[in-house]
């Protein structure tokens, strides 16, 4: 199960399932949760339906995954769902996934406080194995940094 928000920290969660799906003939499942939260309602957006709105997104988000998985060379399924995203994670591994390939912002400090992290929510509470793939920069092995310190 690979879960992605379409951010490139995603992606590289998306890259190592893939890599896994093709080395073990396994299923990719992409999913991507729609938090409703987030979208816009009340009396300045009353013209929006939302249930219109979250079926768009919904639609959107199955087709931009069709995309991603569409090079993987393995099968793949895409399911979009609307709720908190770490809840759906979790409960959307729940049914018969073997193994979680999520990434991570790699916020710290307030960031992290405020916001929260739903890959490490879903380590807490998922019922399987889940490989969790750091997205930001190691900058001791970052070339920029290098050549800072060459100069």
């Amino acid at each position: 199960l690979a879960p992605t928000d379409f951010s490139e920290c995603s992606l590289a969660g998306f890259d190592y399932a893939v890599q896994l799906a093709r080395e073990f003939k396994a299923e990719l499942r992409l999913i991507h949760v729609i938090n409703p939260h987030l979208y816009p309602f009340g009396d300045k957006y009353a013209a929006l339906d939302p249930v219109q709105l979250m079926d768009k997104a919904a639609h959107v988000a199955e087709n931009q995954m069709r995309s991603m998985a569409a090079g993987a060379k393995a099968r793949y399924s895409v399911r979009a769902i609307q709720g908190a995203p770490a809840i759906q994670i979790r409960n959307a591994a729940n049914e018969d996934v073997d193994l979680i390939v999520i990434s991570t912002h790699g916020r710290t400090g307030l960031g992290h406080i405020l916001i929260g992290s739903v890959a490490e929510h879903v380590v807490r509470y998922a019922h399987c194995p889940i490989l969790v793939i750091p997205a930001r920069r190691n900058p001791v092995n970052s070339t920029s940094t290098l050549k800072n310190e060459d100069a």
